[in-house]
């Protein structure tokens, strides 16, 4: 007898056996008698009870087995063990049954185990003559779910019939929500050299990739289509030879946090000796180009797989996706690929190259940015009980090897490249890069992977919020950079990124204002997890304005970068409420406009490669004592893949001798067009209005430019034409 209790005393398990010899007519003993007790036992806290008459099993000196147990619940689960009554041809004839059990009664009091759930059920056929031997069993889980994800109703049936001169034959099926999907019949030859030989064939029918998904840890990825074929297994049991055909029905591979979608060749793919051969293997994206796979994977040596694949793919879609919520990369993703894998599969080396084509245009969504500075107050103070053992210290998750994966790449990104990063789910603060590089991208078979190679900026802007002031854009300079020397995600960081915004200047004692071009920058240094992030302005027309920010400290130029965003008012060296500068010499209309130009562009920010940005400005005409409104607006969209861009900006004017007309409404008009994919030649046509000049007053610019990039070791590269031999 077996009893266990748990630490409540409740009673898991209460089983017994009662063996007894029986004696024949001879007065000699038959056999042992075995009687299961007590009349309801207990198995994994669940009570049972044997119906009448059908709890005992016989095991006969000839080590013949007959039995006849009912061991059941109330709602029917439980165990039968039956002997075919009235059989006299068989020298065997037993059945057994494990009925309606629920796997989630089992999973639950094992350690460690997964959560699975569904109804098992079990049957086994025993049938044994003089001649002949039979064995069959099915296997049917009902409603099978693993870790509450839903696999379907699976059924596992196989026979086994041992043949003459100690051949063995075998068929098994597998069937999935009550359609057959894969059907297997083999033999077992033995041979008098002593190897035995196999004969497989095996064969496919709508496997649905889709059950493979439950076991992928947070649905990284998800599979969806089906797999058929044949495949046909011969030789001996120490070197069978496989042969055959798989072939993918509509199979595709979805990431949905990446936002890639990748649709698998419908081509066969073969087995031919032991080798899985690649035939120009394609798979596509939203393209019509494919990535395509050359080479094959040698299985000859089980013990040790080769591979040998050539990869390849020109102006291919890596990504195309549109933001969803889910999403941490969305945008458009093109690439050259060349690559080569091989060695064994617990050791493979990648070598190749990547190169991120000129209409690449993606943006990648930064769940933890050190330079977001909104609801820092909830991070000052927290309260932390430590009787609550639910609050643990996250611990550092390992690094994993894929494998001994050996990986060198280099990555070219082409100059007209554009990478953006969301630093908020709201994309309301962004950084928008545009530039090219050259990196190396490794990964070592410990885990590692590291990154070296600068990352060159021509342009870009950087759109940021503060708690007092709403989000603008910066336009980053040619030249800043973002490198990379080891860690991935820890970067070096080194960009300057301005924006013009036009401020009142108190002239002194008479109260008197001009307005002066100031460039408030923002300065990103340092490392990732050690940001330097400042403010600074400076006044490249004003030659006062600059001597006085030149004599300033740093801390005081950021001071006045802050009060000329906030008020458009620069408060200059005076005392703070004297009459040359300081807060005696805010300008409130000034600072009201600066508040209602921010909260306009606020609303008009997000549009789809596009940038809309309005500004108002007040003028005081001192000659005629009257006043003059200035609303200016710029606008730019991107077209082709970015390839095409329009700039269109101009003013309307309201109040006291105000003139507006068709050359004031549209003052400054600019097209440009990429002629390469790589970025490096642009035709531009402009037409430019400026009002502001001192010796001249107003000048209008109208042309036509070829614009040239390249990166040169020396002047004379710029004249080489003709490639050398």
């Amino acid at each position: 007898m077996v009893e266990y209790k748990n630490v409540r005393g409740k009673t898991g398990v209460l089983l017994g056996v009662n063996a007894r010899p029986l004696v024949g007519g001879n007065g000699k003993g038959d056999g042992i008698a075995f009687t299961l007790i007590p009349k309801e036992p207990i198995i994994a806290f669940r009570k049972f009870h044997f119906n009448e008459n059908h709890n005992w099993i016989y095991l006969h000196k000839n080590m013949r087995v007959y039995a006849n147990v009912d061991m059941l619940d109330n709602e029917g689960m439980g165990v039968r063990v039956h002997s075919v009554q009235g059989d006299t041809v068989s020298l065997q004839n037993l059945d057994i049954e494990a009925r309606k059990i629920r796997l989630k009664e089992i999973s639950s009091v094992l350690p460690y185990f997964p959560e699975i759930t569904g109804l098992f059920t079990a049957e086994a056929h025993y049938i044994q003559t003089e001649k002949d031997l039979q064995l069959s069993a099915e296997v049917a889980i009902d409603e099978l779910t693993y870790e509450r994800q839903r696999i379907g109703d699976i059924t596992l049936g196989a026979t086994w019939l041992p043949g003459e001169k100690g051949k063995q034959y075998i068929n098994a099926y597998l069937n999935h929500e009550q359609v057959e999907i894969m059907v297997a019949d083999g033999k077992l030859i033995p041979t008098h050299t002593g190897k035995d030989s196999l004969e497989i064939n095996t064969t496919l029918e709508h496997f649905p990739l889709r059950v493979a998904n439950v076991f992928i840890p947070n649905q990284i990825v998800t599979l969806a289509g089906d797999m058929d074929g044949d495949i046909h297994i011969t030789g001996s049991t120490q070197q069978p030879l496989i042969n055959g055909e798989l072939i993918l029905d509509s199979v595709n591979v979805l990431s949905r946090q990446y936002g890639a979608n990748f649709l698998l060749d419908n081509r066969p793919i073969g087995l031919k000796n032991n080798r899985l051969v690649f035939d120009k293997f394609a798979i596509y994206t939203t393209g019509k180009n494919p990535f395509t796979i050359n080479g094959y994977v040698d299985f000859r040596d089980m013990s040790r797989p080769m591979a040998n694949l050539d990869m390849q793919a020109q102006n291919y879609t890596l990504l195309n996706a549109k933001r969803t919520r889910e999403s941490l990369v969305y945008g458009k993703v093109l690439a050259d690929i060349k690559a080569t894998v091989k060695g064994p599969l617990d050791g493979l080396n990648m070598r190749g190259n990547i190169d991120l084509l000129g209409s690449t245009d993606v943006s990648y969504v930064l769940t933890d940015s050190p330079l977001t500075v909104q609801d820092r107050l909830g991070s000052l103070v927290t309260f932390t009980s430590f009787s609550d053992t639910t609050t643990v210290v996250q611990q550092e998750v390992p690094t994993v090897s894929l494998g001994g994966l050996d990986m060198i790449m280099m990555v070219h990104i082409d100059p007209s490249v554009r990478l953006k990063v969301d630093l908020d789910a709201s994309s309301d603060d962004r950084v928008e890069l545009e530039g090219g590089g050259d990196l190396s991208l490794k990964y070592t078979p410990q885990g590692d992977m590291t990154l070296t190679g600068r990352y060159t900026l021509t342009g870009g802007l950087m759109k940021y919020a503060l708690p007092v002031i709403a989000a603008k854009e910066f336009a980053i300079e040619n030249g800043s950079y973002v490198e990379w020397t080891g860690n991935l995600m820890d970067p070096l960081l080194n960009f300057k990124a301005t924006d013009r915004i036009r401020a009142s200047v108190s002239e002194g004692e008479n109260g008197g204002t001009r307005m002066v071009n100031f460039d408030v920058s923002i300065i990103v240094k340092n490392r990732l997890d050690n940001l330097s992030f400042a403010f600074d302005v400076s006044a490249p027309e004003d030659a006062t304005i600059q001597n006085e920010l030149t004599a300033m400290g740093a801390e005081e130029r950021g001071k006045q970068a802050l009060y000329i965003m906030v008020a458009k008012t620069y408060l200059g060296t005076g005392p703070i409420g004297g009459g040359g500068g300081g807060l005696g010499s805010l300008n409130m209309g000034a600072a009201l406009n600066s508040v209602l130009s921010s909260q306009i562009n606020a609303l008009m920010g997000n549009l789809k490669n596009a940038s809309v940005s309005v500004g108002i400005e007040d003028h005081n005409t001192t000659d005629t004592g009257g006043k003059r409104t200035d609303y200016s607006f710029r606008y730019s969209q991107r077209f082709f893949n970015n390839r095409f861009q329009i700039v269109i900006g101009g003013k309307v004017s309201t109040g006291e001798n105000a003139t507006n007309d068709a050359e004031s409404f549209i003052d400054n008009i600019s097209l440009e067009y990429r002629l390469d994919r790589t970025g490096t030649r642009y035709v531009r046509l402009f037409y430019d209005k400026n009002y502001e000049s001192v010796l001249e007053g107003e000048i209008t610019e109208t042309g036509v430019g070829l614009i040239l990039r390249k990166k040169l070791d020396k002047l004379g590269e710029l004249f080489i034409f003709k490639k050398k031999k």
